[in-house]
């Protein structure tokens, strides 16, 4: 296999307080080879959530480099970034959501610049949401949802994009058994299908088929 995603020598610094610099991760080499379930462990503000974000270009290494198939993402156009985000499915919990659209327009939204029609985005989204225990919910504003049904909703909007990767953060928390267990199925499917999920998550029992692990402390690997 080749690697999908990699990080050479990334590092991200952010303002600290008092005028100082925070380096939120440091000295990170990792390569998520096509077709990985990696998990990415380790406590609250050991930077798990930054890498995901870095790897997947929504922020910018303050060092380093991050490589999507070979090539340096830093040394593209936006266009090409943008076009570049499409083949990444994100799931982080609170994403954004557009308030008062209905739930199965928000989880489409991605579908509209493909050419995709109301009625197909509708079959779609009911299939996907279905999936995830969602069926019910089509017509609900996001602002009623709760914050395990939001990170459910992220994750069918991120499958219907049918991205090549899935970056994932703590994809279990806030849900009962019931719940986790359809979106452990969701992933784990993705996954069979020849995806590559790359995973932040404090535990690791129930990743059954996780492929590989890297735990982070502090910012760095461990």
């Amino acid at each position: 296999m080749s690697a999908l995603l990699e990080a050479r020598g990334v590092g991200k610094r952010f303002p600290g307080p008092g005028g100082g610099e925070v380096w939120a991760v440091r000295g990170i080499d990792l390569a998520v080879e096509r077709g990985a379930f990696l998990l990415l462990t380790g406590p609250s503000g050991s930077g798990k959530t930054t890498l995901l974000a870095l790897l997947g270009t929504l922020e910018r290494p303050t060092e380093g480099a991050v490589l999507f198939e070979g090539s340096d993402a830093a040394g593209i156009s936006e266009g090409a970034r943008a076009r570049l985000r499409r083949r990444i499915g994100f799931v982080f919990p609170g994403g954004p959501m557009l308030p008062r659209l209905p739930l199965w327009e928000n989880v489409t939204l991605g579908l509209v610049p493909l050419g995709r029609g109301v009625a197909e985005r509708r079959r779609a989204a009911e299939e996907a949401l279905g999936r995830l225990g969602l069926g019910e919910r089509l017509r609900a504003a996001p602002e009623t949802l709760s914050t395990g049904e939001m990170q459910r909703a992220a994750l069918a909007r991120a499958l219907l994009g049918a991205p090549a990767a899935l970056l994932v953060d703590e994809p279990l928390s806030n849900l009962d058994e019931a719940a986790a267990r359809l979106v452990l199925e969701a992933l784990e499917g993705f996954h069979r299908g020849g995806g590559t999920v790359v995973c932040a998550t404090h535990g690791t029992a129930p990743f059954g088929s996780a492929t590989g692990r890297v735990g982070l402390s502090g910012g760095r690997v461990v």
